[in-house]
């Protein structure tokens, strides 16, 4: 494994410093991540415990200090988890995620998507119904997000009917049209449904 790795992490919004880590985690035995906020703080601590690191937390001037070095090593229990996800079906029916604020709903969305591409764990599908078509098509900021979870192997439908109630149909930018017989196959079929 390589020397220690630097992960500077100041100012970046949730959930990119755990993000960073995450990549970080599997090339080094000992990482150093610079946060300047408290949740950052306990995010990549629990990240990096849960891969096996132990966490020796310094808060400086400048930032809050994580030094993670490897304890044990996880890898093989994170590829068994990895095939967990294979019956797994994300029912997305909005572009804003919670009770929130649509501003807020829609940054916790692009959270949301960011992390699930660096989890280790893959649904089979996800599913975009309702509202969430708009996810899926135009400019949405998640694009770039779900492009890379397909092309993992992920499967992402959009309902038709919803598409074509917005005016999206042709502006559909990844994934591929579905109907309502097969969503409701897709949902019947799988183990566990993540509802958004």
């Amino acid at each position: 494994m390589k020397s220690r790795i630097i992960v500077d992490a100041r100012n970046k919004e949730c959930p990119t410093p755990v993000v960073m880590t995450s990549r970080e985690l599997e090339k080094s035995d000992e990482v150093l991540v610079i946060v300047n906020n408290e949740a950052a703080i306990e995010n990549v601590g629990r990240l990096a415990r849960s891969k096996g690191f132990s966490v020796e937390v310094e808060s400086k001037e400048d930032g809050t200090y994580l030094l993670l070095k490897r304890e044990s090593d996880r890898r093989e229990d994170e590829k068994i988890l990895s095939r967990q996800g294979n019956n797994q079906v994300i029912f997305v029916t909005s572009d804003s995620l919670g009770n929130a604020p649509a501003e807020l709903g829609e940054r916790l969305m692009r959270g949301f998507f960011h992390a699930l591409l660096e989890s280790q764990v893959k649904p089979e599908k996800i599913i975009f119904m309702a509202g969430g078509v708009k996810l899926v098509t135009g400019d949405s900021k998640l694009l770039e997000d779900l492009k890379s979870i397909a092309s993992k192997g992920t499967e992402i439908l959009a309902c038709g009917t919803c598409l074509e109630f917005f005016g999206l149909t042709n502006k559909l930018e990844v994934g591929r049209i579905s109907n309502m017989y097969e969503i409701v196959e897709s949902l019947m079929g799988c183990e566990k449904i993540v509802r958004l």
